[in-house]
């Protein structure tokens, strides 16, 4: 049994590689699981972008998942609602009665022009 209820359906992708130059290879990678349930809760937002001297949004967002989901860092997890998010970090934490989620820890980046 988990701690959590499940708010979304994800699906989590993996990159098929990389090429001469570091860059990823296929669009989406590849699906390593499919309509998994999941919690998505915001945790924040940062409304620019200093290096790029443009407006934006990026979403820190905590994506947990049911024990046992592979996902690693550096994956993508796509909400069936839409967005996209890219894996930082995971962790499991420590159990005390129960099976423990699968906890990731997300960015999402929406740039937003901001035309003079």
């Amino acid at each position: 049994m988990t701690a959590f209820l499940p708010t979304t359906r994800v699906t989590v992708y993996r990159s098929t590689g990389l090429d001469a130059w570091g860059d990823e290879t296929g669009l989406g990678g590849t699906a390593v699981a499919t309509l998994v349930p999941a919690s998505v809760v915001e945790q924040g937002q940062r409304s620019y972008l200093p290096s790029e001297q443009r407006g934006g949004v990026v979403e820190r967002v905590v994506v947990r998942l049911r024990p046992g989901t592979d996902v690693r860092e550096g994956d993508r997890i796509e909400d069936q609602a839409g967005p996209v998010y890219q894996v930082e970090s995971v962790s499991n934490p420590q159990a005390v009665a129960c099976l423990t989620d699968v906890r990731c820890l997300c960015s999402r980046t929406a740039a937003t022009s901001t035309a003079p």
